[in-house]
């Protein structure tokens, strides 16, 4: 075989994709569709979870099920998707936490760079300082002024290690 019809056989085998039958897994998935949630039923992520899932289910004609895995900070539902098999069916409603902050306060049993992958934008949390009613504090400089006077009488709580509110 020449230079010349190795070349022209070798464009002709190019178009050969072109005519092959696209390969592509059943959609929507024959198994049900779990969205996944950090934190326990009840608070903000799982309304917002409901609500995404009933609106996905009904664009894809098929039942999306909400499964709240609250634990360390959203790590552990992080961790379950990370683990999931990868055809589709396992979702998360990803946070901050376990995907940007965890991952650089400590060594987790999943990579959220290399096991997880963004594929769409969700909903924003604030974050907010909140005080009882009864210490008078109107501002982040009189809580700052209030916990100096008194050390050891403030108490903090967040939603876990490696959480935005744990940072913050």
């Amino acid at each position: 075989m020449n230079k010349r019809q190795w070349l022209l056989q070798a464009a002709a085998l190019t178009t050969l994709p072109l005519s092959m039958p696209a390969q592509a897994q059943d959609f929507p998935p024959r198994k049900p569709v779990t969205l996944v949630v950090g934190f326990a039923a009840g608070g903000a992520a799982d309304a917002a979870a409901r609500l995404i899932a009933k609106k996905l289910g009904e664009n894809i004609g098929q039942q999306v099920v909400v499964d709240n895995k609250g634990g360390a900070g959203g790590n552990i539902a992080h961790q379950f998707v990370a683990n999931a098999a990868p055809d589709g069916t396992v979702l998360l409603l990803g946070s901050i936490g376990p995907l940007t902050i965890a991952p650089h306060l400590m060594k987790l049993p999943y990579d959220p760079f290399k096991d997880l992958a963004p594929i769409s934008g969700g909903v924003n949390f604030p974050n907010v300082l909140v005080v009882h009613k009864a210490t008078g504090v109107k501002t982040l400089a009189e809580f700052v002024q209030l916990s100096k006077k008194k050390p050891g009488s403030v108490d903090f709580a967040s939603t876990g290690a490696g959480s935005a509110s744990h940072l913050a």
